[in-house]
């Protein structure tokens, strides 16, 4: 894929926090929905991990990135809880 500098959006957000929860409860595993994802929303594998290293950082502050973005927290704390 194309690298680009395109904002993530809330629905993309919002998917990949979907992927996160499928990850986290061992739904799915990491490579499969990490490759899956991005090839849905056209985001390479590693833009898709970042974002669920953002993710993770939301739900526990001791893990993951610490520079995740505003939407990332919103859309977590949106569904946290209530997927």
């Amino acid at each position: 894929m194309k690298k680009t500098d395109r904002k993530w959006n809330e629905n993309e957000t919002t998917l990949c926090l979907g992927l996160y929860y499928l990850y986290s409860s061992g739904v799915v595993s990491f490579e499969e929905g990490v490759q899956s994802l991005g090839a849905i929303i056209n985001r390479s594998r590693g833009s898709v991990g970042f974002k669920l290293g953002n993710l993770t950082n939301c739900d526990n502050p001791n893990k993951g990135f610490e520079n995740g973005s505003k939407l990332d927290s919103i859309i977590f704390h949106k569904y946290a809880g209530n997927i």
